[in-house]
């Protein structure tokens, strides 16, 4: 390893670990959204499966025809529980009747009222008892049938809707654990990507050419720009990176933490412009691949956006891993 940089392999020094940083940056930005999809996305499994539907019960029966004999007991039955409150309530109108037609007729009390019982008790007997025959229509054998097909219709359309909501719940949960399945494997590769980038960037820290106070990105934006500008030809010295960022931090002409810098980036100075632009593109670039990432949730899909920026991440790391391999060869 060479005990002091040149102004190029500087230049290429502090400028792949500024990229490094804004990639750490803009990949911790694009984990943080990936969590809170994934987590959004998990909380309806539970809902979805769980989902009530309603059971369609047991299939219905048909009904038996009576036997004569049964027909016969239920005439009977009928026919005393309606027939004997009737022939007492018709008595009791035929009284009234009677009574009514003495008080505004000739008639008088010496009149015989039996026949009025007897008009008004056969009069409401009779009454019951079509009533009675009416009811033992459903007995016969095309009622039955036809009462035991609409039934078989019902449970019908209900057993179709109970598989139809079935299939509906599985497809759903079905769609969503692959949605889940997507954002976990996103969230899983962004994580080795960070993993990789870090671990990268912490192997340019430890060549030692760049002081332990100033391994942040704020600094290093500031350091390439003045590399870059040509403001200065190195770190150290009088007039190096060092000295311009201190008094810079001195005269707040630059504004030192990463927080401050993010809350003020529409109105940053143009002594930091190279740091505000590359947050602008990050975020705008992080923006654009979580979209695509919506919309492969939704259409249950990988997006091809996040995966292209994972093989940016990888091809970059590569290159900045061979420069420091040669560097320290």
């Amino acid at each position: 390893m060479a005990v002091t940089l040149t102004h190029e392999q500087c230049v290429k020094y502090i400028r792949n670990i500024k990229d490094l940083e804004i990639s750490c940056y803009n990949q911790n930005l694009l984990y943080r959204n990936l969590v809170q999809r994934l987590d959004e996305a998990q909380k309806p499994l539970s809902t979805i499966a769980n989902r009530a539907i309603s059971d369609p019960g047991i299939a219905p029966e048909k009904r038996k025809i009576k036997t004569p004999f049964q027909v016969l007991q239920n005439y009977i039955a009928v026919t005393l529980l309606f027939g004997i409150p009737a022939i007492l309530l018709g008595g009791a109108l035929g009284a009234a009747w009677w009574l009514i037609r003495v008080i505004f007729t000739k008639l008088t009390f010496k009149d015989p009222m039996l026949p009025s019982l007897i008009w008004g008790a056969a009069i409401l007997f009779l009454i019951s008892l079509f009533f009675v025959f009416l009811s033992q229509d459903s007995n016969k054998p095309e009622r039955i049938e036809k009462e035991y097909n609409d039934a078989i219709q019902k449970y019908e359309a209900k057993v179709k809707s109970h598989k139809q909501a079935l299939a509906r719940r599985d497809r759903d949960l079905t769609n969503q654990q692959a949605r889940v399945t997507n954002l976990q494997e996103a969230v899983n590769q962004c994580t080795q990507n960070i993993y990789n980038t870090r671990s990268l960037l912490d192997r340019y820290y430890n060549m030692g050419y760049l002081y332990p106070k100033y391994r942040r990105i704020v600094p290093v934006c500031a350091f390439c720009e003045y590399l870059e500008a040509g403001r200065c030809d190195s770190l150290t010295g009088p007039n190096g990176a060092y000295n311009i960022y201190e008094n810079e931090v001195l005269m707040k002409r630059v504004i030192e933490k990463l927080d401050d810098v993010i809350a003020r980036l529409d109105d940053i100075n143009y002594n930091q412009q190279l740091i505000a632009q590359e947050l602008c593109r990050g975020r705008s670039q992080i923006s654009q691949i979580l979209q695509s990432v919506d919309s492969s949730i939704r259409s249950v899909q990988q997006s091809s956006a996040i995966t292209s920026y994972y093989a940016r991440i990888t091809a970059m790391n590569t290159e900045y891993l061979t420069w420091a391999d040669l560097l320290q060869s």
